[in-house]
């Protein structure tokens, strides 16, 4: 499967217009950044990094009506069950593999993207037609430093989803815990249709780098109302707000 030139101006990012790795981690290591009024999202840019009031971040709102449809192929995602490390970071929970780089992976457009981690917002970062879900997963995948691709998911409010239960049962409610090890297969946590919307943006958080191909899921999964109180017990707001769009465009795939 090749991407079309369209896809490919809209989804891949030059290497010289991305920061480098020193630059990105300077700028995640120069400051406590967070999510309180000290130091939440309206303040990264000054503590942090100045990339984070460019003009291509995320999240955004998705206007449905202004999305462009298009034929930009499916993602396939390559997951194993494995041992997982659950982790408490401060800023949010995150879940990372114990198996060999490669192992798991998504493919799209004919390019491989390694599995990095997945880890979860509340409330959800992006909304669409400007609603927010109570939680929001991110499947983040990395091909090089300057080439991001991630699998955004919103959690609604629904039934009990059994397929969360490893993970809930051993929430690290504080950061000064251990990271659990639990044996899991993050498929669990997708739906089966995987149609997206997709655009060019950045990570969410510092060093809030532009080097994101985003692919917010239309399919939402569902999670019980005491599921979601549960996480939010921990972080009862750890989302950045909606960001200008610019002039981007979403387009719709899958």
């Amino acid at each position: 499967m090749k991407l079309t030139t369209g896809l490919a101006a809209a989804l891949l990012v030059s290497a010289a217009l991305a920061p480098s790795l020193a630059e990105a981690a300077a700028c995640s290591a120069a400051c406590d950044w967070g999510y309180g009024p000290e130091n939440g999202p309206p303040s990264w840019s000054e503590l942090c990094c100045p990339v984070c009031d460019g003009r291509n971040q995320s999240p955004i709102d998705i206007r449905t009506e202004d999305v462009v449809p298009g034929d930009l192929g499916s993602l396939t995602l390559t997951y194993r069950e494995s041992h997982l490390e659950f982790s408490n970071t401060g800023h949010g929970l995150r879940v990372t593999y114990e198996l060999e780089d490669g192992e798991n992976y998504l493919e799209f457009g004919g390019q491989r993207y390694p599995f990095v981690d997945f880890h979860f917002h509340s409330l959800s970062e992006h909304t669409i037609d400007g609603r927010s879900a109570p939680l929001e997963i991110h499947f983040v995948h990395r091909r090089t430093s300057f080439d991001l691709a991630v699998i955004a998911v919103l959690v609604e409010e629904g039934e009990h989803k059994p397929a969360f239960n490893p993970l809930w049962n051993s929430l690290p409610a504080d950061q000064s815990l251990e990271p659990r090890t639990v044996i899991f297969n993050p498929r669990k946590l997708l739906p089966n249709k995987l149609a997206y919307y997709s655009y060019r943006g950045s990570l969410t958080t510092p060093d809030c780098a532009e080097v994101v191909s985003w692919f917010v899921l239309k399919q939402a999964m569902n999670m019980s109302t005491e599921q979601i109180e549960a996480f939010r017990e921990i972080f009862s707001a750890n989302y950045r707000p909606t960001q200008s769009l610019n002039g981007r465009v979403v387009r719709s795939g899958g």
